[in-house]
């Protein structure tokens, strides 16, 4: 029998107790020994909260425990490629959460390194774990509704200034890389990658709304295409009031399928919808939070599930789910988008 891996939890904050309620289950026999974020109070409260042995108040600190062979990230993006070089230099395998890094520079530092070092990158894109998005996914790849033509992502969620204000990393380029495709929308980017492949152009363009103060978009459009030849139209926004679900659909030639938050919500196909679609479809909302008033996520369940995969793949030497070769599709995407912008003409992703 394996001896249990052990993980480290870096920055206890928003993600921080999905990570730490998720670890309390133990996904794949994993442990969690050590907790590390800046504030005193704050690592003993996690430790104590999540049943860890070990707390820190400098992530450094923890890199150098050699009782850790893991390490899970959850702080700013833009601390997010500098703590991972040290923990493949440390020789700790990483689970970073979304988005990976600020830019594919930094991302592709990080694939490199952790190729280099021989250890695994997982990134934290937990909704591809989600039955309805599997379950859509699958269908897509059985041609069940032809050949997709065209991609819908919307994110049109509302932040007000406070919550700008409540971190000094909080919209700004180099805190979060980014505004509300960075933050609040790359995970529906991501499935929508996921779900069409990968993206050859993109158009898009972005404001900051006088709404808010702060230095990046907290509204922006986007027109996609992708190497499959379908279209695809990103909407995404911290400044919708109400603010609505956020939703994916996709379109084929046979027909359309979508999720809305994250329930599966358009099943119209030939046929009709089989006995796993039709269960979907009846079934009730799984209360996960509002994360389109609020920042809050509460489902520790698919973190859950996306650390499973991860401790797998150590064991058995294989590339996890969500690689870093995956995770940096999202960023490319919301890159181009930005340098679209700036340079008012199509981009392809890098």
């Amino acid at each position: 029998m394996r001896p249990p891996l052990r993980f480290g939890l870096i920055g206890a904050g928003l993600a921080g107790p999905l990570f730490g309620e998720a670890f309390r289950r133990r996904p794949g026999g994993a442990e969690l020994r050590a907790v590390a974020t800046r504030h005193r109070a704050s690592a003993q409260l996690a430790a104590e909260a999540w049943d860890v042995p070990r707390w820190y108040t400098d992530w450094r600190e923890l890199l150098l425990d050699s009782d850790i062979d893991a390490v899970c990230i959850a702080t700013p993006t833009g601390t997010h490629a500098e703590i991972a070089l040290a923990a493949a230099e440390a020789g700790k395998h990483v689970l970073v959460e979304k988005p990976m890094a600020s830019t594919t520079s930094e991302a592709d530092r990080m694939i490199r390194a952790f190729r280099d070092a021989r250890r695994q990158l997982g990134v934290i894109f937990m909704y591809r774990f989600l039955e309805p998005v599997l379950k859509m996914r699958t269908a897509i790849s059985q041609g069940v509704i032809g050949t997709p033509i065209l991609g819908e992502c919307s994110v049109k969620s509302f932040r007000d200034q406070a919550y700008y204000d409540s971190g000094e990393w909080r919209g700004s380029w180099k805190g979060e890389g980014g505004g509300s495709l960075m933050t609040q929308a790359s995970h529906t980017i991501d499935l929508l990658i996921w779900m069409l492949g990968d993206v050859a152009q993109v158009t898009g363009y972005w404001v900051t709304t006088a709404m808010h103060r702060i230095e990046v978009d907290d509204l922006a459009v986007a027109a996609l295409r992708f190497q499959s030849g379908a279209l695809g139209v990103i909407v995404s926004s911290t400044a919708i009031s109400p603010p609505a679900e956020r939703s994916l659909t996709i379109h084929g030639e046979l027909g359309t399928i979508g999720l809305v938050g994250d329930e599966l919500a358009i099943w119209q196909v030939p046929g009709g919808p089989d006995e796993e679609a039709a269960r979907l479809l009846a079934a009730a909302p799984v209360e996960r939070g509002d994360t389109a008033g609020t920042p809050y996520f509460t489902d520790w369940a698919l973190h859950f599930k996306e650390i499973e995969d991860f401790v797998a793949a150590i064991q058995e030497d294989r590339a996890p789910i969500i690689d870093g070769v995956e995770g940096r599709r999202a960023v490319a995407t919301i890159e181009a988008i930005y340098a679209s912008e700036a340079q008012n003409r199509a981009i392809r992703p890098a």
